[in-house]
């Protein structure tokens, strides 16, 4: 009796201790003040909050600065010759996607006027993104976070980190991102309406820029075979998870390559994307950068190298396929786990017959059927999907600013695993160690990226991996007189070199004529408002690759007369020696500006 009465006696001074006083009182606090819809509310008021400081600081609206004549070239010089009714496809070939070179730089000329400052206010995002449309792309990583991600700090978390490390989110991640946004509302709701319009979203990336919604689209299905693996039904939920999402890129797909059989270019659609998809290597070959040691710099600057290359080419790829590692484990356990209480609860309806099906729940969608698994480990295996194919872009172009184009994924993977860490890392020590890593790996990217928007926003800090005709430290800018370039102030040096060449192209071409570019400098086709006589406006889409180079020179051949100008390097450099051979046979020099060699036709050209 005394023992009862004393065990009695301890419940209840726990009971009435200060640590349950005060957990009941913000129990009772959180439950009245707070209920449920409205902390949902306040998360999406502070996802909203953080999505447009976010967007605000990744707004650039300053459109002075030296002209890009090779990336503003890629979205401006075919303007004319949309104009004058040209297809792309057949008569230009697209580099990145039909939104970010045809539609985008289209739409910005037939709005605000046919200018660079055009381009450059509506949204540029090659070496400095400027303009409206870039900073959609951090919007749109952060919506896919706050969709794949259960707490808010993550999130915020996430938006310092996009705007403080060598990462560039613009606008061609836009839709992608979105899609994935779509994809993680669909594991938390099971509802089919999301799955569609991530479907829907990630054929608009793949029209907008290629390989982001190439990499989407192989991420999205590398996660329904994850997700289905995850599952009790397996066959079932991923055939009908296939349909809804194939449906939504289909309805984004099937009215554009009805325009391209329409317009009888769905075969030169085809050959684009097998270049662009393929060939990669064979027009731009590049070999992946190893970690070395330049013994002939100073210790300081030769151990910066050795730490810059070892974390953009070593660090990350290792990092992302040690999260892809972790993740594969915690979903083969997590089915093991499933199909061992499968096991049991099928020896347990052997034993008592109907006594567990009669009282099981039937489910409110046919896709919530035999969904045994948590959305947060499906949630990490797409994410994770998403950084490995973002990666794979790297893989075929090895460097830094391919870095950053896939830094969004690898952020986002990042994200998403810490706030799943409680399921990849059962040990407190582990997760204190992957913690650090993070902090670490951040802290290098943030000193890489020299402080990102926010130090280029406010700290007047340029990236070192800027070129050098592009920076602006030292550099006296003044207003251009130059047509079609807008009210951007530029370089006078540049401003001289560039009316030069545009001078001469004008004398020896008429104004419905055609010259060759060769130098990379397509902007010059804009500014001097002639034609191209191939559809490679630049030499470096054709790029190192002999196919493509004989596809060039095939086409000049077939002109009823060689275009009347050519520009080109002085030194052999820049293009192939056939194409090279060909000029000299049919040009002679007329003028040289810098490195840059301006022939006009000979009176008589040799037969062919």
């Amino acid at each position: 009796m005394p023992c009862r009465s004393l065990t009695f006696a301890v419940r209840i001074r726990n009971a009435l201790s200060f640590r349950s006083f005060v957990d009941l009182r913000f129990h009772m606090l959180r439950t009245t003040l707070l209920p449920s819809p409205s902390r949902r509310a306040a998360y999406r008021i502070a996802i909203a909050a953080m999505v447009m400081l976010a967007t605000w600081i990744a707004y650039n609206d300053d459109v002075d600065g030296n002209l890009d004549l090779f990336h503003a070239g890629e979205r401006l010089a075919h303007y004319d010759a949309l104009t004058a009714g040209k297809l792309p496809f057949r008569d230009i070939f697209v580099q990145h996607g039909f939104g970010e070179n045809i539609v985008k730089p289209w739409l910005a000329c037939r709005r605000l006027g046919p200018s660079v400052e055009s381009l450059r206010r509506i949204g540029e995002n090659a070496f400095i993104p400027r303009g409206v449309l870039p900073p959609l792309g951090v919007a749109a990583v952060l919506l896919a976070a706050a969709s794949l991600a259960r707490r808010a700090w993550i999130v915020a978390v996430l938006a310092i980190a996009l705007s403080t490390t060598w990462c560039e989110a613009t606008d061609r991640h836009a839709l992608g991102f979105l899609s994935l946004a779509c994809t993680g509302r669909f594991i938390t709701t099971r509802r089919r309406g999301w799955l569609i319009a991530s479907g829907v979203t990630a054929g608009l990336a793949a029209l907008y820029s290629l390989d982001v919604g190439v990499y989407v689209l192989a991420a999205t299905a590398l996660w329904i075979v994850l997700d289905a693996l995850m599952r009790r039904s397996r066959r079932i939920a991923a055939t009908r998870v296939i349909g809804a999402f194939a449906c939504g890129v289909g309805i984004a797909l099937l009215p554009f390559l009805a325009w391209c059989l329409y317009e009888g270019i769905a075969a030169d659609l085809g050959r684009n994307v097998y270049v662009q998809l393929f060939m990669r290597s064979e027009v731009l070959p590049m070999a992946y950068p190893r970690p070395t040691w330049n013994a002939t710099l100073p210790f300081i600057d030769g151990a910066l190298g050795f730490a810059e290359t070892s974390l953009l080419f070593v660090l990350l790829p290792l990092s992302v396929a040690g999260l892809a590692s972790i993740t594969l484990i915690a979903i083969a356990r997590r089915a093991r786990v499933r199909a061992g209480r499968r096991s049991d609860a099928r020896a347990t309806a052997a034993v008592r017959p109907g006594g567990d099906n009669a009282n099981r729940p039937r489910p409110k969608h046919p896709l919530t059927r035999g969904a045994l698994t948590p959305p947060g480990p499906s949630r990490l295996a797409l994410a994770v999907a998403c950084a490995l194919c973002f990666w794979a872009g790297v893989v075929g172009r090895p460097d830094a600013w391919h870095v950053a184009y896939a830094m969004p994924a690898l952020l986002l993977a990042a994200g998403v695993a810490w706030d799943n860490i409680g399921r990849i890392a059962s040990s407190r020590r582990l997760r204190i160690t992957l913690g650090a890593w993070l902090m670490l790996l951040l802290a290098g990217l943030a000193w890489l990226g020299d402080g990102g928007t926010i130090g280029r926003r406010w700290l007047g800090r340029e990236s070192r991996y800027l070129p050098s005709y592009l920076q602006r430290a030292g550099r006296e800018l003044a207003a251009c007189a130059l047509p079609r370039v807008g009210r951007v102030h530029i370089e006078p040096r540049q401003a001289g070199y560039v009316a030069g060449l545009v001078k001469h192209i004008q004398r020896l071409t008429p104004p419905d004529g055609e010259f060759l570019d060769l130098t990379n400098q397509s902007l010059l086709y804009f500014l001097a408002q002639r034609g191209c006589p191939t559809r490679f406006y630049s030499l470096a889409h054709a790029g190192a690759s002999p196919r493509l180079q004989a596809q060039l020179l095939e086409e000049l051949r077939a002109r009823p007369r060689p275009p009347a100008c050519v520009v080109r390097f002085t030194a052999p450099i820049g293009d192939a020696g056939a194409i090279r051979a060909f000029i000299d046979e049919r040009y002679e020099c007329d003028a040289v500006i810098g490195p840059i060699e301006v022939m006009r036709r000979r009176t008589i050209t040799p037969k062919s």
